[in-house]
């Protein structure tokens, strides 16, 4: 594991803290929506290390505005949506639930701290770049082994395809 000092550029194998939102625990949703067509609610989340796997374009297809300018590809036209910059990241955590052995992969004891294991969960969420964590701003941002990275990767790929080993 490498250590980079600054915080202002993560890319790939980066280990770095973002806001984890649990999707699953949402709360006080508002009656009725606001004038732009939006809902609140409050949803529980903590800061949590996350591996990059790569920057990424969001696209808010929420604003997606027809040009009627045909792309000469089958009937397809362009449209104009705006885009926010964001990563495609994976959960780590030290302990791997027993229920989902399959979606968490053991990349070993000592691997971001020491004598403590790391799992990483398989599923890669794409998480916007406001999202960060600078809670703890004397935190480096760490560097997952190129090696390890690569094979995080294999296993990705692999189980996207319904290949599990034994």
């Amino acid at each position: 594991m490498t250590v980079n000092r600054s915080r202002r550029m993560y890319d790939r194998r980066s280990v770095v803290y973002f806001h984890h939102l649990h999707i699953d625990k949402v709360k006080n949703l508002s009656p009725s929506p606001d004038d732009e067509g939006n809902y609140r609610c409050e949803v529980e989340g903590e800061a949590r290390r996350m591996l990059i796997l790569r920057r990424r374009l969001r696209l808010r297809l929420d604003t997606a505005v027809n040009t009627n300018r045909p792309s000469d590809k089958n009937d397809c036209v362009w449209y104009e949506v705006k885009a926010r910059p964001g990563f495609w990241v994976l959960s780590l955590t030290s302990k791997c639930p027993p229920s989902r052995k399959n979606e968490h992969l053991f990349l070993g004891k000592g691997v971001l701290d020491t004598d403590i294991p790391t799992f990483v969960e398989l599923k890669p969420v794409c998480y916007p770049s406001e999202i960060v964590s600078h809670f703890e701003e004397e935190e480096a941002v760490q560097k997952l082994d190129e090696e390890l990275f690569k094979h995080v990767e294999k296993e990705i790929m692999f189980r996207t395809l319904g290949w599990y080993p034994a």
